[in-house]
Parts: structure tokens; C-alpha cells; sequence
């Protein structure tokens, strides 16, 4: 098992018994397969840090495309920055580097069956 996950169901951590165990998992799932062939980018929606996240989550192992990844990741932290009322500054990199590993994460999954561009967007806290 990857860092940040667990086999012990008492812990906030937990695996599940198997991939794609939950209904919510699967959903997203079946919903990414269905249209992998035209999906560009993936956003997901965390809390909270400031953070625009890529891959790869479970460990300090960056994609192919780190550099694209980082480059558009610029792009859309100075633009939040831009049209923030409360001085966001978002922190572009990769999770495991940025924060801790953890395995599971939606934006990994997604990236390692094609969709090229994938991020884990940490929120603020507050207000917006």
C-alpha cells in the first residue's frame, strides 16, 4: 500500500476493501470513462491551502508533463491572485512535494488514464 493510505477501516485513511469500492468512487469512475476521449483537463476541489495540486500524489514522482502542468498551474494562480478581493496567492506544485504523500487521490487516477491535465485545487479558508 502507498503512503497515505490504510488497510485498518478505523482510520481516516482507509483504502476500502478494493478500488472503486464506494458508489462515489465508481461514479466518478464510469463518468471519466465515459468520456476519457474528449476530457483535457480535471479539477478537483479540496480543503483548504492554497494549493493548485498535480501529480503525482502517493510519492515525490513527477508526470511527464510536470512543466506544462506547472506552467498552466502559473497561469491560473496569477490570475486567481488577480481577481481575488482577499490576496489569494496560490502555491503551484506538485502534491506530494508540496504537502505529504497520499495515495488515492482523484487528480492521480485521472492522470494515469489519459486525461493529461489534473489538479487538485486546496481552497481557502474564509472567505473568498
Amino acid at each position: 500500500m502507498h503512503a497515505g493510505a490504510s488497510n485498518n477501516s478505523c482510520l481516516n485513511t482507509y483504502a476500502g476493501p478494493e478500488a472503486f469500492s464506494e458508489p462515489e468512487s465508481r461514479a466518478l469512475r464510469n463518468m471519466v470513462q465515459n468520456h476519457l476521449e474528449n476530457a483535457r483537463l480535471y479539477l478537483t476541489f479540496h480543503s483548504y491551502g492554497e494549493y493548485l495540486l498535480y501529480p503525482w500524489g502517493y510519492a515525490v514522482v513527477y508526470p511527464d508533463n510536470a512543466e506544462e502542468l506547472q506552467s498552466l498551474g502559473n497561469l491560473a494562480a496569477e490570475a486567481i491572485a488577480s481577481a481575488s478581493t482577499i490576496g489569494s496567492s496560490y502555491l503551484v506544485a506538485n502534491s506530494a512535494a508540496a504537502l505529504y504523500a497520499a495515495a488515492g487521490a482523484s487528480d492521480d487516477w485521472v492522470k494515469s488514464v489519459g486525461v493529461e491535465l489534473a489538479y487538485t485545487v486546496e481552497l481557502p479558508d474564509g472567505a473568498l
